[in-house]
């Protein structure tokens, strides 16, 4: 499941980006639904062009670097550009979510310095970017672990804000003005992602075979939990006094 569902993350980061538009109400809905249509897009035309050039795969399977999809695209695009464009991405995220109060440390997080970098959020994102790199070397497993409880961490922030939604929706509550009301389509597409994130949230939690040892075991299930444990703690101890969304800020600076 991690490769198909690897698909989505990310989807919503236009969202975490959105204090960089202008008339974001506008623009925003708009370009997310566009980066689909794009992405999908192009990301087909990759797939004819991997299956064309894709080369000998038992090279790929037992590539270096433990992840045959690497060792695809490192093979075909000899390029890094990509992976310094995520981590850019990253570096605001962090930066952004900190200001708002959202993370352990987010004073060091969100400092900014007079060149208006946050070089503390660049720093932070380089060391773990590293060190996620350094696992691979340890342990395919672990490697994979990891990218399991990610993509289950965002599948679970999915089904609440979607699963509010459906609920305010079923209640008959009222929502505030917006520019981009799908109207009755709404309900579908709450649904039909609901359905979806339940199946492949599940599935992130199964082992990679029946009746798997110690070594082959599907952790995420422990590790997500042990997760869920320290950021609600960190929540009623401390985050529920502190945090400020990101439309406190709007409110302010009008």
């Amino acid at each position: 499941m991690i490769g198909p569902t690897t698909t989505y993350l990310g989807s919503d980061s236009a969202v975490h980006l959105s204090e960089e538009l202008e008339d974001a109400s506008y623009v925003l809905p708009r370009a997310m639904c566009a980066s689909a249509i794009v992405n999908y897009g192009l990301g087909f035309v990759m797939t004819i062009t991997l299956m064309f050039n894709l080369g000998d795969l038992d090279d790929d399977l037992t590539s270096a670097t433990g992840q045959p999809w690497a060792a695809v695209i490192q093979k075909i695009t000899r390029s890094k550009a990509a992976t310094i464009v995520l981590i850019v991405v990253m570096i605001v995220m962090i930066f952004a979510f900190a200001r708002d109060k959202g993370l352990p440390f987010h004073r060091f997080l969100s400092k900014v310095r007079p060149n208006g970098v946050p070089a503390n959020s660049v720093y932070v994102t380089f060391s773990v970017t590293c060190l996620l790199a350094l696992i691979i070397i340890g342990s395919t497993t672990a490697f994979n672990i990891i990218l399991s409880v990610s993509a289950t961490g965002l599948f679970t922030s999915y089904l609440i804000v979607i699963g509010t939604m459906l609920a305010k929706r079923l209640r008959r509550e009222s929502f505030p003005a917006s520019r981009f009301n799908l109207g009755i389509l709404g309900w579908i597409v709450n649904l039909i992602a609901i359905c979806f994130l339940l199946v492949a949230f599940l599935f992130l939690f199964f082992p990679p075979a029946p009746n798997p040892g110690p070594a082959a075991m599907n952790w995420v299930v422990l590790i997500y939990g042990i997760a869920i444990f320290f950021a609600a703690t960190y929540y009623f101890v401390r985050g529920r006094r502190e945090y400020e969304g990101p439309v406190m800020h709007v409110r302010k600076d009008v």
